[in-house]
């Protein structure tokens, strides 16, 4: 009974990180088109950053050059 608890807990951390990650990540989606450069938006996302506190850096940095250059190609 014990076990079974703690998995639903698990599970329950597990989805909590993940809409974490998904409200950084669409809150970056969102102002990327505002920012002159990727450093721009890297400073404009600084704030949100403990939203996703849980994730290794190079994970976060990764995701945001990607939504920074995928808006960016379909602009250009």
């Amino acid at each position: 009974m014990i076990k079974k608890e703690r998995e639903e807990n698990m599970g329950k951390v597990k989805a909590w990180c993940m809409d974490l990650e998904e409200q950084f990540f669409e809150a970056a989606a969102d102002v990327c088109h505002e920012c002159e450069s990727f450093e721009e938006f890297e400073d404009v996302m600084k704030p949100q950053l403990d939203l996703v506190r849980h994730m290794d850096k190079q994970e976060i940095q990764d995701t945001l050059e990607e939504i920074w250059n995928d808006f960016w190609s379909d602009v250009i």
